[in-house]
């Protein structure tokens, strides 16, 4: 659901601001779930279908396959040329990124083909990757097209196999570093992030180049020791694979305990919430003696009440309290800003009101300024 949750945040003006939790790298985890149910559910009905006519399941399964990932690639395409952030996390726009993966293994091997070219194809897609990793920023727009050269890049690696000659990525990746590094990869990318958001939340502020080689060693560190002493013991363990219940029953326990966690924070947002009420009761009762802002010098639950003892505004009317910009003011989704010209057109002076909503706020002190 993660992912989902967060795409739909993404979208959400009021929340769209809020800062990244160190657990936010997980929504990839929940696409990569989500495609592990629906892949299936391809394969199925095209495997019945080879049995039927007696074909081989492959020769059923990669021409729905590739109509599958061909489908997401170009929804992805189209769907973050729209700019909305939302194509970042949404499943149908990932879905290719796998499924060119899956139909990768469903095409034959080419080991001992050509080896020239296949070491020349796993160069091309080493340097895609690297050039996709420097190249790439926060203004490109990801997923969609862009997503195609590190994809690809790696499909080229993984196709080429082992590789020989001059060209040769193999001395590379043949080298205990690399592939220590790829084992711990996974933990690895649990740890990283939880870790720079940490640092940003205690210094306000991003990691420099030092700060970032910091934490660069602090999660492979982290990264080794949990593999070591989690990973490994938990799926080598002969205990855990005696019987089928022992895995399901330790994944429900853990399961269990982070249900529980997540309710102690929402139990003293309640808290919070109940004294805020009490608050803002006791201020009806008893009307304060300053507003505004000589309220913040004391206390700033002050300012909701007025002298004659009223909200302000009256949450009755407040749905209703809108923006006189009115049709002048885009939505979320809009695809263009509109323009609006009010006042005289033929006035020796011309004021622009551009920008979000902090902006729109102005509008009404502006106006009466302007005329």
């Amino acid at each position: 659901m993660q992912n989902w949750l967060l795409a739909a945040n993404s979208a959400d003006y009021s929340a769209s601001a809020e800062p990244a939790t160190a657990l936010q790298h997980f929504w990839s985890l929940a696409v990569e779930e989500q495609f592990y149910v629906l892949w299936p559910l391809l394969v199925l009905p095209a495997a019945a279908l080879a049995r039927r006519t007696g074909t081989a399941p492959v020769r059923r399964a990669v021409p729905l396959l590739a109509a599958a990932t061909a489908a997401s690639l170009a929804f992805g395409i189209w769907f973050t040329a729209t700019g909305n952030p939302a194509a970042y996390f949404i499943t149908p726009v990932r879905i290719w990124e796998l499924g060119l993966g899956g139909l990768l293994a469903a095409v034959p091997a080419a080991a001992g083909r050509r080896p020239f070219l296949r070491s020349l194809m796993a160069a091309a897609g080493l340097a895609a990757i690297v050039a996709a990793a420097f190249l790439f920023s926060a203004r490109t727009p990801f997923p969609g097209a862009a997503a195609l050269v590190p994809v690809l890049g790696t499909a080229a690696v993984i196709a080429a196999g082992q590789t020989a000659g001059p060209l040769s990525v193999q001395p590379l990746v043949n080298l205990k570093a690399v592939q220590w590094t790829g084992n711990i990869s996974y933990s690895l990318y649990l740890w990283h992030w939880p870790l720079i958001v940490f640092f940003k939340d205690l210094t306000g502020s991003g990691p420099g180049p030092l700060q970032s080689l910091a934490l660069l060693a602090g999660s492979v560190a982290l990264a080794a020791l949990s593999f070591h002493f989690v990973e490994n013991p938990v799926r080598r363990s002969g205990w855990l694979a005696a019987a089928a219940w022992r895995p399901l029953a330790g994944a429900a326990g853990g399961t269990a305990v982070v249900a529980s966690l997540c309710l102690v924070p929402a139990g003293l947002h309640e808290q919070v919430l109940a004294g805020r009420a009490g608050q803002v009761r006791q201020l009806l009762a008893e009307p304060p003696a300053k507003f505004g802002a000589a309220a913040m010098a004391s206390r700033a639950d002050q300012t909701f009440v007025g002298q004659d003892r009223v909200i302000v505004p009256d949450p009755a009317n407040a749905r209703a309290d809108r923006s006189p910009l009115g049709d002048c003011a885009a939505a979320v989704e809009d695809p263009a800003t509109p323009e609006c010209s009010l006042g005289h057109r033929d006035g020796r002076y011309t004021l622009a009101l551009v920008g979000d909503s902090h902006a729109a706020h102005w509008f009404a002190a502006l106006e009466p300024v302007a005329k």
